[in-house]
């Protein structure tokens, strides 16, 4: 049989479309990547050290050929840097609620349809949530939705979400794969089954992941490709992926990948150290010519009679045990040092803290405040991302909002010296009008009554 060139080319074209990955195949591959990456590991350990759930739990201690020792102590002592650390960050620069002021032509008018419908007191809460989330886990992702006809925002966990981007700067979302896992129940047995949502600008696929492929979820839509949502029956999409990422830093690395080593290292040495004190006993007695029969009836006996049968030239010699921590301390001080340096912190427990003056709080204060600096550029992005959903849908609902933007204005909770800022004030009587050295006296409620001069 001869076979043509066009042939071959045709059978060419078939064994490359047999071999390509279906779209389902795909987002399968994605998943299964996703799930046992490095990556996703980091998020669920610094989740999980945030709940003070450490590797000392992991601590055993055991001879040279595996056997655990007995009669000795496995003191695990867990320490809560990291949600120290995380709290103080997000308390730092979202427990406050952020300013919000217009900008643009309709920049009035679109503050205050915001105000209204979108930035409530819950709005505010999953900030400061999704803050949390990205300093534990590197990044956090916020998805829009819709609850009888009206926007709202979720945070999603992170370990659930698999972004699919356009560019290297991750700016650009071409797809969202998120993965998660529900209870299910068959009669009476309790099982749990995978699922998984594919997210584009063209809709939603809604699947289930089996242990080899995907298969389309026909109980939650009977369409292989969903809109986004539904107001009053009718289907609508986004103009693009409703998923708006919040970075902690621009690489999207977590704190927990920056300080595991060093509060690993702080709860391993003081709890060897709680066991070294534990173990150690308060006086070692020598015997010489010791009548009985093995220690244990020597420990009996001293116990119940107070006394101890010796040969005719033996002889009992107490010696003192007084263990030297002072090395221990010195280590476990400076690890509790490097914590707070390259988690860029502040350790409430410095010496010379409550007195230090609003200068020395400000040089204390500095990496705190770079840090969230950084934190700060990347969730202003992120809010101007969030911008164009939200004048999306205004103009859905017949208004445009193109000439109008919002700025949002993060209020630090800072820690500052009374006396010095109230030294200020009385400093500042006749310089300053009376209304504004109010404002800034840190005693101050906002009242403008009249009172006598400071």
């Amino acid at each position: 049989m001869i076979i043509r060139e066009t042939d071959m080319a045709n059978i060419e074209i078939e064994k490359g479309a047999k071999a390509a990955l279906s779209h389902a195949g795909i987002i399968k591959n994605e998943i299964d990547e996703f799930l046992i990456s490095e990556q996703r590991k980091l998020m669920i350990i610094g989740q999980r050290y945030y709940l003070n759930h450490s590797d000392i739990e992991k601590k055993s201690r055991v001879l040279s050929n595996g056997l655990p020792i007995k009669n000795r102590s496995n003191v695990k002592l867990e320490h809560g840097f990291v949600r120290k650390l995380v709290d103080q960050k997000v308390g730092y620069l979202l427990a406050k609620l952020p300013s919000v002021s217009p900008c643009g032509e309709k920049g009035e008018e679109l503050l205050e349809r915001m105000s209204r419908d979108v930035l409530d007191r819950e709005f505010w809460r999953m900030l400061k949530q999704v803050g949390k989330e990205a300093i534990n886990k590197g990044i956090g992702w916020v998805q829009l939705y819709f609850e009888n006809g009206v926007l709202r925002f979720c945070l999603v966990p992170t370990e659930e979400v698999i972004p699919l981007w356009a560019d290297g700067g991750h700016t650009l979302l071409d797809g969202i794969i998120r993965v998660y896992d529900i209870v299910v129940y068959e009669g009476k047995k309790k099982s749990s089954m995978t699922k998984a949502e594919y997210w584009s600008k063209d809709g939603v696929e809604y699947y289930i992941v089996d242990k080899e492929n995907l298969v389309c979820d026909y109980e939650r839509s009977e369409n292989e490709v969903n809109p986004h949502f539904y107001i009053n029956g009718e289907g609508y999409n986004w103009d693009g992926v409703p998923f708006v990422p919040f970075r902690y830093n621009d690489s999207e690395q977590p704190i927990i990948d920056t300080i595991k080593s060093l509060v690993d290292n702080y709860n391993y040495q003081t709890s060897v150290n709680a066991d070294m004190l534990a173990d150690l006993p308060k006086f070692v007695y020598k015997l010489i010519g010791y009548g009985g029969t093995d220690l244990g009836e020597f420990v009996s006996d001293l116990q119940q009679y107070m006394a101890v049968k010796l040969q005719s030239d033996g002889d009992v010699q107490k010696l003192e045990s007084s263990p030297n921590t002072e090395a221990v301390e010195s280590v476990i001080k400076f690890a509790r040092k490097d914590i707070y340096e390259f988690g860029r912190g502040v350790d409430s427990q410095s010496e010379h803290f409550g007195s230090a003056s609003g200068e020395a709080l400000k040089f204390r204060f500095a990496d705190l405040d770079m840090d969230c600096n950084i934190m700060e550029s990347e969730f202003q992005y992120s809010i101007e991302l969030l911008m164009r959903f939200i004048r999306q849908y205004y103009k859905m609902l017949g208004t445009d909002f193109c000439n109008g933007s919002i700025n949002v204005t993060f209020n630090r909770d800072h820690i500052i010296s009374e006396r010095e800022v109230i030294e200020n004030c009385k400093n500042s009587v006749g310089i300053l009008p009376m209304r504004q050295i109010r404002e800034n006296h840190p005693w101050s409620n906002g009242e403008t009554e009249e009172y006598m001069d400071i």
